[in-house]
C-alpha cells in the first residue's frame, strides 16, 4: 500500500487517482511477465523439476523489490500534515532539486487538522471507514489470489482444454491449463487499462460496486457451466469477463478508495488498516480455496466466490450511502 500512497501525496491533485491506479496496473505485466518467462522455461525443458527454477526466479524479484526500497522518500504532504515542515524542505529539496520551495500557502493549507490529537480508528465515522475500505478490499482478495492462483487447476477442474495438445499425461495436462491461464492473464491487463478510462467518467463507488457484480455474475455462470456441462467457450468467456469485472473494478478502486476517505493526517494509518483487511482476506482465500475444493469440489469453492464477491458489493454500497459517497 506504501507505493500507492507515495503515488497519491507527490501527484496533482487532478491526476491522483489516475496515477494511483496506474501504479496498481503495472501488477498485470507482472502476470503476464511471469507466465511468459513461465512458458519459455516449460519450452526449454518440460519436466517436474522445472518448479525449482521457477522459485528461484521469485526470489531474485524479492530482492528486487527489496533493493527498489531503499531509494524511497518520505511523503513531504504527510510530513507537513505532522507538523514537520523543516524535514518536508528537505524530502521536496531531495525530489525536485535544491532551489524547489514549498509555498507558505500551501504550508497553511496542509497544517495539521486534528491539533495533535490522537484520531480513533476503531470507533464511529472512522470506524466505518476502515471497513468500507478495507474490507471489500479483502472480498477482491478472494479473486485475485483464490481464483488468481488456482486458476490452472480451476481450468483442469472444469475439464477446459488448452490450446498445447502435444503433451500427454499430467504434465501435458498442466501445460494445457498453463497456456490457457496465460491467455485470460492478458484480460487481467485488459481490465486494468479499461479500468483506468472508466476511472473519472463514474464515480469509484460505482466503479467498484458493479465491478464486485459482475465478477459474482461470471463466477456464477462458471458454475452453471460446470454443473449443467455447458461448452468451453462459454467457460472461456465467463473467465475473460471475470477478470475484466475484477481488475477494472475492485482490483483497482480498492486502492484508491482510502486514499479518498481519509484525510492526509491520518491517510497513511487508515490506508495501513485497510491494506491489511485486503491483505488478510487474500491469505484467508490462498488457504481455504483448496481446502474448499476438497470439502465440495468445484461447486463449493465457487459458490463461496459468488458469496464473497456479492459481500464485497453490499459493502461497498451500504457503507458508501451511510458515508454520503455513493454519488
Amino acid at each position: 500500500m506504501s507505493r500507492e500512497l507515495r503515488v497519491d501525496e507527490v501527484m496533482p491533485k487532478r491526476w491522483q487517482e489516475t496515477m494511483v491506479g496506474i501504479t496498481k496496473s503495472f501488477s498485470a505485466l507482472g502476470n503476464l511477465s511471469a507466465g511468459g518467462g513461465f512458458l519459455v522455461l516449460c519450452s526449454i525443458e518440460w519436466t517436474a523439476e522445472i518448479w525449482r527454477q521457477i522459485f528461484l526466479f521469485v526470489v531474485f524479484l524479492s530482492f528486487l523489490m527489496i533493493i527498489s526500497r531503499l531509494f524511497f522518500f518520505k511523503s513531504p504532504g504527510f510530513l507537513i500534515a505532522k507538523g514537520k515542515f523543516d524535514e518536508a524542505r528537505q524530502v521536496v529539496k531531495a525530489m525536485l532539486g535544491p532551489d524547489v520551495e514549498i509555498p507558505p500557502s500551501y504550508l497553511e493549507k496542509t497544517s495539521p487538522s486534528s491539533n495533535g490529537a490522537k484520531v480513533d480508528l476503531f470507533k464511529g465515522e472512522p470506524l466505518q471507514k476502515v471497513i468500507f475500505s478495507g474490507v471489500p478490499w479483502g472480498c477482491s482478495g478472494l479473486g485475485v489470489y483464490g481464483i488468481g492462483i488456482f486458476l490452472p487447476i480451476l481450468i483442469m477442474s472444469l475439464g477446459i482444454s488448452g490450446f498445447d495438445t502435444s503433451k500427454s499425461g499430467p504434465l501435458g495436462s498442466v501445460m494445457n491449463s498453463v497456456n490457457l491461464t496465460f491467455i485470460i492473464s492478458w484480460f487481467i491487463l485488459i481490465g486494468f487499462i479499461a479500468g483506468l478510462f472508466i476511472l473519472h467518467k463514474v464515480s469509484t463507488v460505482k466503479q467498484q460496486f458493479y465491478g464486485f457484480l459482475l465478477a459474482a455474475a461470471a463466477v456464477l455462470l462458471l458454475l452453471l457451466c460446470y454443473l449443467f456441462k455447458w461448452p468451453a467457450a462459454i467457460s472461456i468467456a465467463a473467465f475473460v469477463l471475470f477478470e475484466l469485472a475484477l481488475n477494472a473494478g475492485p482490483n483497482l478502486t480498492t486502492f484508491i478508495i482510502p486514499s479518498l476517505v481519509f484525510p492526509l493526517d491520518i491517510k497513511a494509518e487508515g490506508a495501513g488498516y485497510a491494506a491489511f483487511f485486503g491483505k488478510f482476506g487474500a491469505v484467508i482465500a490462498v488457504f481455504s480455496f483448496p481446502i474448499l475444493m476438497k470439502l465440495g469440489g468445484v461447486s463449493l469453492a465457487l459458490v463461496v466466490s459468488v458469496a464473497v464477491l456479492g459481500l464485497g458489493a453490499f459493502l461497498t454500497y451500504f457503507y458508501a450511502k451511510k458515508l454520503g459517497l455513493e454519488k
